[in-house]
């Protein structure tokens, strides 16, 4: 649903979606598809974030100028000035220009740029507008399947898809596993029917499938559920950018699936050559895991068919990214399982208990243990050695902070880091939960 903020929006909300608008450009930045009822392009916050189509801009100046706007197609892809992507909505009638005249993709948009900024403040999105839903919110997958199509042919690197059918489609989904081998990361709404009855194409395990929870954190009472969904993020009362220069509150899994996009944006401006695999990891690592998704005191430990991995925020993934383990880095001096067979137990750990991290090392190491908590901060740092006497190296942990405090039922991140005598380094990483 859709409820127009006409007076008095929350201050914080304003400043947020001002700050994005007004943020300065990272270059290059990173390509998100919009596909959707188009995009308000000329909102005053959307538009200086928008993708430009290179092949109709002659000069190359990122900018619309008027001899550019010629009546040709310049590029070959048989629209005439598609200047900021396509409407390829069979029920509006095909062409080259994607303006939002129904309000659900500007809001999306603005979802995304809000959450596109890095750590540094600087917008890292570009917004390619593919319209293929009508000016009523309606469409064809065929036509959905088409702007996935424009989106890879394009250089879109994230399709943000916040629709969904409940029926299958086999040229979308043969289109979904296309961007999928050009490394094309497609997000996608799980749906708003508190049911656990398929939705593509977010039941694709081509696509990233994004559940809503609400500001506390529970599942969102429409959030659809089941074994294919892989993260959660809030989408209750979510305002962004409307039509005509306006702001709207929205919520539905519609609102949670930019945000996704908004973050990995910011992932793939700082790792370009992120990989399919890569993402899924971080994603797996960096999200919050919700012990009681249902708000009924049942604990959901890992993965969840109601809310996935779990919560993703900005701060958790960019960790999960600097921290992971390269495959490729295999040190001498361990054993051949050095630390890809890293064990902790027990976990899940009571609350004032013990954990304990153990792998083998055929030499003398140093041996770091970091506990962070989902949002970054570093909880606790112990340090051990092991003498060549031993070939087993355990740090045993006991659930506190730096100030012996214990750690209250949650999830955390740990990295563990050995570094033998010639300086090589290996690494592994996982989460530890906390219950009561």
């Amino acid at each position: 649903s859709q409820d127009p903020m006409e007076s008095n929006p929350i201050q914080c909300l304003q400043i947020q979606s001002l700050k994005a608008a007004s943020a300065p450009q990272a270059s290059p930045r990173t390509i998100v598809a919009v596909l959707d009822t188009g995009v308000d392009y000329t909102h005053p916050d959307l538009k200086q974030a928008m993708w430009i189509n290179p092949g109709e801009d002659l000069n190359g100046n990122g900018q619309i100028d008027s001899a550019e706007i010629n009546g040709v197609d310049n590029d070959g892809d048989a629209l005439i000035d598609n200047f900021y992507g396509a409407c390829l909505a069979s029920l509006n009638g095909d062409g080259p220009d994607p303006l939002d005249k129904y309000g659900h993709g500007t809001h999306v948009a603005g979802i995304i740029l809000q959450n596109a900024l890095n750590p540094n403040g600087e917008n890292t999105v570009a917004l390619m507008a593919v319209k293929f839903l009508s000016d009523s919110g309606k469409g064809y997958l065929s036509d959905a399947a088409k702007g996935i199509s424009f989106a890879i042919e394009h250089g879109a690197q994230i399709i943000n898809c916040s629709f969904g059918y409940p029926y299958n489609s086999t040229t979308l989904q043969n289109i979904m596993q296309q961007a999928e081998e050009k490394g094309i990361v497609v997000v996608a709404a799980a749906g708003n029917y508190n049911s656990e009855t398929p939705l593509y194409p977010a039941y694709y395990a081509h696509s990233i499938a994004v559940a809503a929870v609400d500001s506390d954190g529970y599942k969102a009472s429409f959030s659809n559920y089941g074994a294919h969904l892989d993260i959660a993020v809030e989408g209750v009362n979510i305002y962004s950018t409307y039509l005509n220069g306006a702001y709207a509150t929205m919520s539905g899994t519609s609102m949670a699936t930019p945000k996704v996009s908004g973050l990995l944006a910011v992932a793939l401006n700082r790792q370009p050559s992120l990989t399919a695999a890569g993402i899924n990891q971080a994603l797996a690592t960096a999200a919050k895991d919700v012990l009681d998704p249902l708000k009924t005191g049942a604990l959901y430990v890992g993965k969840d068919k109601y809310t996935g991995y779990g919560i993703l925020e900005l701060n958790p993934l960019l960790l999960a990214l600097s921290s992971s383990v390269d495959p490729t880095l295999k040190a001498s001096a361990f054993s051949s399982s050095d630390l890809a067979n890293l064990m902790n137990y027990p976990n899940p750990v009571s609350a004032g208990a013990s954990t304990t991290f153990g792998f083998s090392a055929d030499t003398n190491v140093n041996v770091t243990l970091k506990v962070y908590s989902q949002r970054g901060q570093l909880l606790r740092t112990l340090a051990t050695s092991k003498t060549p006497a031993s070939s087993y190296v355990k740090v045993v942990y006991d659930c506190t902070d730096e100030r012996g405090s214990r750690l209250p039922m949650d999830v955390y991140f740990y990295l563990v880091e050995a570094q033998d005598t010639a300086g090589t380094v290996a690494r592994g990483k996982g989460k530890l939960v906390v219950i009561n």
